[in-house]
C-alpha cells in the first residue's frame, strides 16, 4: 500500500482507550485529524502507510512502552515532531524527551497527567498552526 499523506494527521497512542479518545477529541477541535491508538505496537503498524504530522504518546504503557517507541521510531528514521505524556512527572518526560532528541527525534512538548484541559487545547492549537505553517513550506 502506498504511504498516503494527511496534511493534519495526529497520532495519539494511549494504552487507556478513554484518554487517548479525550486527546483525539481535543485535538480534532485544535483542527488535526486525530486517530487514537491503544498501544505503541499498533502505532509502528499503521506508520509505514500513513505521514503525521505529529504523533502524541505516552511513555509508560504495558506491551511496549514509550522509551521501546521512541528507539523503535529513532530506528525507522522517524521525523514526525512528538509530544510526550507522563503521569510520572516532569524529570521522568524530561530524560525520555533528551533520549529522543539524542536520538534524533523532535519533541515539541511534554505533558504532564492529569491532563489540563486548557493547557492541551491551547498546545495544540499552537503546535497545528506552527506544523501547519512548517508543512506549507516545504
Amino acid at each position: 500500500m502506498a504511504a498516503q499523506s494527511h496534511s493534519y494527521l495526529a497520532l495519539i497512542i494511549d494504552d487507556e482507550a478513554e484518554l487517548a479518545d479525550y486527546i483525539a477529541e481535543v485535538a480534532t477541535l485544535a483542527g488535526f485529524t486525530a486517530c487514537p491508538l491503544t498501544s505503541a505496537c499498533a502505532l509502528l503498524e499503521e506508520l509505514p502507510q500513513l505521514q503525521p504530522m505529529l504523533i502524541i504518546t505516552d511513555i509508560c504503557m504495558p506491551e511496549m512502552d514509550g522509551v521501546e517507541l521512541i528507539e523503535a521510531l529513532a530506528r525507522s528514521g522517524c521525523t514526525t515532531p512528538l509530544v510526550l505524556v507522563s503521569g510520572y512527572g516532569e524529570k521522568y518526560l524530561s530524560i525520555t524527551a533528551n533520549l529522543a532528541t539524542c536520538l534524533g527525534l523532535e519533541v515539541v512538548a511534554m505533558v504532564e497527567k492529569p491532563l489540563r484541559l486548557e493547557y492541551l487545547q491551547s498546545l495544540l492549537h499552537d503546535l497545528r498552526e506552527q506544523l501547519g505553517g512548517e508543512r506549507g513550506r516545504d
